[in-house]
C-alpha cells in the first residue's frame, strides 16, 4: 500500500477516534479546560493544531512535563468535533488515550519521511 493512502487510513482513524472521545467525554478540548486539568495534574497528553500561536503553546506547556503532538490544523480539529476550530486538546492516559497515542505516533513517523 502507497504511504499516501496509508497517512489518509491513519488520519482518519485519529479522527473517528477523537469523535468517539469527544462524545463519550473522554477528551476534553480547550485552552481554559485543558489548563483546568493539567493544574489538577491530571496524567495525559495534548494535541495541539499545526496553526495555534506559539505564545499559546508556550503558555499551556510552561514549567510542565507534558507530552505532546502538533497535529492537523484548528479548523480540521475543529470540524471533526462539529466545532468551529480547536486548538488543543488533553487526552487522559487511558486505554483509549493508548491507542489513539500509538496512531498518532504512526501518522507522525509517516509525516517525518
Amino acid at each position: 500500500m502507497p504511504a499516501e493512502e496509508v497517512e489518509k487510513q491513519l488520519e482518519k482513524q485519529i479522527i473517528q477516534m477523537l469523535q468517539i472521545g469527544w462524545r463519550g467525554r473522554i477528551i476534553t478540548i480547550g485552552y481554559d479546560e485543558v489548563e483546568k486539568l493539567l493544574k489538577k495534574n491530571k496524567k495525559g497528553f495534548l494535541i495541539i493544531a499545526t496553526d495555534t500561536a506559539e505564545r499559546t503553546k508556550r503558555n499551556i506547556l510552561k514549567d510542565r512535563q507534558v507530552e505532546h503532538f502538533q497535529l492537523f490544523t484548528k479548523s480540521r480539529l475543529g470540524e471533526a468535533l462539529g466545532k468551529k476550530e480547536i486548538g488543543i486538546i488533553f487526552v487522559p492516559n487511558t486505554k483509549f488515550g493508548l491507542k489513539l497515542k500509538g496512531l498518532i505516533a504512526q501518522y507522525s513517523e509517516l509525516k517525518r519521511r
